[in-house]
């Protein structure tokens, strides 16, 4: 059997993840949308690109990563509190791989401010909202991902899965009634993989991008 060249397998791998970041996108969007004139509070959507370090803590080993993508739908429960769904992907320039992709399930909680647009009287008008300008919090995020990663740092790469839990600030930045600055950083704490004896993973992360409140 032939056996296609590796430059054939990472552009397959990029095709596929790059088809599920926007069918993910996609689909969180219309998740959010579709409740958004019946809430208290507005919905909102986020679009960040990311960069930081992802750490094998079985081998010591450190890898950039750079140019990551998050799509994520959030609705605010509380005043102080919201809680959504993302996808995402992270790059590997060097190899010029997705070493991680996966899915997270957050919770975010207020520490100054106003997590989204509170809709006065009960048609939920944004007109007659109120929101603030500058809102900080804490986020708390579970995350499911799939791997690919060098043992060596150049082949020798290792597929499976992990879990993770991270934690993290951030702050939203009001630019318009609709659209939002978005800064994070997301530090793990725990991990779970697949192979346990060979990979164990912990990712520090500084997020920016831009937000949609419906």
């Amino acid at each position: 059997m032939r056996r296609l060249p590796r430059s054939h397998v990472k552009t397959s791998r990029a095709a596929g993840s790059a088809r599920a970041l926007i069918l993910s996108g996609i689909v969180v969007a219309a998740a959010v949308a579709a409740p958004a004139r019946a809430l208290e509070f507005a919905p909102k959507l986020h679009v960040l690109t990311s960069g930081g370090l992802i750490k094998n803590l079985q081998n010591d080993k450190t890898t950039p990563i750079v140019g990551g993508f998050f799509v994520s739908g959030q609705i605010q429960i509380l005043s102080w509190a919201a809680a959504g769904l993302g996808y995402k992907a992270d790059f590997d320039l060097t190899n010029g791989v997705l070493p991680l992709k996966g899915f997270d399930v957050f919770g975010k909680f207020s520490l100054l401010g106003l997590g989204s647009q509170h809709r006065d009287g009960y048609e939920g008008i944004f007109e007659r909202g109120r929101r603030d300008r500058l809102h900080l919090y804490v986020k708390g995020n579970f995350a499911t991902r799939e791997y690919y990663l060098s043992m060596d740092g150049i082949s020798d790469f290792e597929e499976g899965s992990i879990g993770a839990v991270d934690v993290g600030v951030g702050l939203d930045f009001s630019l318009s009634r609709h659209v939002e600055l978005n800064l994070e950083f997301l530090q793990g704490l725990l991990s779970f993989s697949s192979k346990p004896e060979s990979i164990r993973l912990r990712t520090s992360l500084l997020s920016m991008g831009l937000g949609y409140v419906f």
